[in-house]
């Protein structure tokens, strides 16, 4: 259910200039949605795996799949944006010098740098709001 949510308040809510609030709400049922289909799909695991296997490989089958789905849909994503937040912060103390990836800074705040993971152009991270750590509000279109 917590997967098919954002669905309805898009419907609901499209054209009433909310997008911001839409997305934010979205991005939390679906990561909560996600986290009950994980539990959901682990359970289903050691259920078949006890009536197969017995007790302890079933426990063993739960903790790999838990293990799986929390690295998996969870840790690499965090780690992903904590890499960027960080190239956010590091791109936004360049700018206060003037200069971002060797290039001047534009009046209409759409300069890019680096991104160190991939080592290709990109926008700093967006994801934080005004105020956090990494937030560059420079990098948004005017």
């Amino acid at each position: 259910m917590l997967l098919i949510v954002p669905t309805s308040h898009h419907r609901v809510l499209f054209r009433c200039g909310d997008k911001d609030h839409l997305v934010r709400i979205a991005n939390r049922y679906a990561i909560a949605g996600l986290a009950c289909l994980g539990v959901a799909m682990v359970g289903a695991l050691v259920f078949v795996s006890d009536v197969v296997f017995g007790t302890l490989l079933a426990g063993a089958v739960g903790a790999l799949a838990a293990v799986a789905c929390a690295w998996l849909w969870y840790g690499q994503p965090l780690l992903r944006r904590h890499a960027l937040v960080r190239a956010s912060a590091a791109a936004v103390a360049r700018a206060t010098s003037g200069r971002v990836g060797g290039r001047r800074l534009e009046s209409s705040g759409s300069t890019v740098t680096r991104d160190p993971v991939s080592n290709r152009d990109a926008l700093p991270c967006t994801a934080c709001r005004e105020g956090e750590p990494g937030y560059a509000a420079w990098s948004r279109p005017q």
